[in-house]
């Protein structure tokens, strides 16, 4: 452990040094570029990032902008046709990254070429104007993104609640929040689904040691693919089902399989995530803020919420979203009560007044210009 920290602490000096080495010849040669950098997490282009970088690529060309991708990555295809990528963490990428005018990215940590300097940046900001894009709605209490701890330039809003939030307690001004509406709500329109369902748990912080086969998470998620109830619903209905495991349990995703012949366990590798989004008519979830897309889209949401206590004491600190009064759809703690609501569902093809209602309060932006606006936002920063 001591050896590992040594090196670690090596390589973080060695990168910064580098850095700011680099750092005045950017400036001095690449300034007048006027660079703008998107990027998300270095493996994958299928977010927030992705939309606003193809957004920017097709409409405004006049711009000098670059997608920071591993070339190595599953995703790369999709981002090669648009020009302008830099291989993440290579030399062009920090050189880049040095003298570009903008950062903007749906991850915190995707501003950066390292990961040392995503710690270095909070302590001192010598680079260009970062934008958070978000990778999801914020309803929870996230002290990881207030100024004081983030130190974050501009961070765009999908939700007017959650704007409003931000600015009443993370400590940032409204100049520097802005509700526009997420980059790829503009892909959500004149869509029609399919007869599929989507299954996307989010993840669960344990200790590294535990044995993963051994925790509720798996045990309930494994039992609840092979349930001889929900394949018979399914089968009933002839719907689809898709099982997704959040990109932190990407990994993990090799411990769970079905012999049914209606259900599909889907890896990170090598989809077009958004498509199944964009084509599957229920969302069924515990807390995953992508239930905001399928709210936005009016289809109806199941949160199978079997461990709520155990997720808020050990995650984050619940926010002003109340589940209850403001979510799009039933909240289930046991799979009876999942496969009762999903047949009911299934049955009336309707989401609920209720929630219909609450959808139209929480997102009173709903037009395919949410790109526009988070152009116009960025282009206001001084």
């Amino acid at each position: 452990m001591l050896l590992k920290r040594l090196i670690g602490a090596v390589k973080a000096t060695f990168i910064i040094m580098f850095t700011f080495l680099i750092f005045p010849f950017a400036r001095i040669f690449l300034w007048h570029k006027k660079i703008w950098i998107v990027s998300e997490y270095g493996y994958e282009a299928r977010d927030n990032g992705f939309i606003f970088f193809k957004y920017i690529r097709e409409r405004h060309p006049e711009i000098n902008c670059y997608y920071a991708i591993d070339y190595k990555s599953s995703d790369y295809n999709k981002v090669k046709s648009f020009g302008n990528i830099i291989n993440f963490g290579s030399f062009k990428h920090f050189l880049y990254f040095c003298a570009a005018r903008y950062l903007i990215s749906s991850k915190t940590q995707g501003f950066c070429p390292s990961y040392y300097l995503t710690l270095l940046r909070k302590k001192i900001h010598l680079w260009g104007k970062y934008v958070f894009l978000q990778h999801g709605i914020t309803y929870n209490n996230q002290t990881m993104l207030y100024k004081k701890e983030a130190k974050l330039d501009l961070i765009i809003c999908g939700a007017k609640p959650e704007f409003d939030e931000i600015v009443r307690t993370y400590g940032y001004s409204k100049n520097e929040v802005a509700y526009t509406g997420f980059a790829r709500f503009d892909t959500y329109h004149n869509t029609k689904p399919l007869k599929q369902i989507l299954v996307m748990p989010t993840w669960r912080r344990y200790d590294d040691k535990r044995d993963f086969i051994n925790t509720d998470y798996y045990k309930i998620w494994d039992g609840f693919i092979n349930s001889s109830e929900l394949d018979l619903i399914l089968s009933k209905y002839g719907y689809k089902l898709y099982f997704y495991l959040h990109p932190e349990f990407k990994e993990k995703r090799d411990y769970f399989s079905t012999n049914s012949k209606n259900i599909f366990l889907l890896r990170f590798e090598n989809i077009d995530f958004q498509k199944f989004i964009r084509e599957s008519e229920i969302y069924i979830t515990d807390f995953s803020s992508l239930a905001f897309d399928f709210g936005y889209m009016c289809r109806p949401v199941i949160y199978f919420q079997y461990d709520k206590d155990f997720f808020y004491s050990n995650h984050y600190k619940k926010g002003y979203f109340d589940y209850e009064k403001d979510g799009f759809g039933p909240i289930c703690n046991t799979f009876s009560s999942v496969f009762q609501c999903l047949s009911k569902i299934l049955d009336d093809k309707v989401c609920g007044n209720k929630y219909i209602l609450n959808s139209q309060r929480f997102f009173p932006l709903r037009d395919r210009f949410n790109c526009e606006r988070i152009f116009m936002e960025i282009n206001k920063i001084k």
